[in-house]
């Protein structure tokens, strides 16, 4: 038997030392990692570079536990992040279909959400700022005006004055 040969002592040493050195490489990849397997801090998972919150996951773990009379199992917990990866992959694709911009009803959701939202906003700003009084300017013409200072804006059809 020659040192190169299939189980010769030499060629069962290197292979040896490769496992070890494989394994190693692992255990020092998984040390490193601080981050949590490469997902940003306060998400649970992270899908196609999009975080899933933690606090939502925790905020969905206790809804389910108040529905539940058992204590809620690793395997319930499983299961609530996999509904959430799911349904991040469903919007993912409803953004990339251009369900947003093409589908009257969707959009019109989008632009209720997004209203509501910055009413509220500016309400609890205005809530901070108390001893100012109330916003007199609408937080949606505020939050418009904003956008349009920022953006680039090109008529292109003949005859149409702003």
């Amino acid at each position: 038997m020659t040192m190169n040969e299939p189980g010769s002592p030499s060629a069962l040493s290197r292979l040896a030392l490769g496992a070890v050195v494989g394994a190693l490489c692992a255990v020092l990849v998984l040390l490193d990692d601080t981050t949590g397997r490469g997902v940003d801090e306060g998400a649970v998972a992270s899908v196609n570079g999009s975080p899933l919150a933690l606090d939502e996951y925790q905020r969905a773990v206790r809804l389910f536990a108040s529905e539940k009379r058992s204590a809620v199992s690793r395997d319930d917990r499983s299961l609530i992040l996999e509904r959430m990866i799911e349904e991040e992959l469903l919007l993912q694709y409803g953004l990339q279909a251009g369900l947003v911009r093409d589908d009257p009803g969707v959009r019109a959701e989008v632009l209720r959400s997004v209203i509501t939202r910055l009413t509220a906003e500016s309400q609890a700003r205005d809530g901070v700022e108390a001893s100012g009084g109330a916003s007199t300017q609408d937080p949606l013409a505020e939050y418009l005006g904003q956008l349009r200072a920022g953006a680039s804006i090109r008529w292109a059809a003949p005859g149409v004055t702003r």
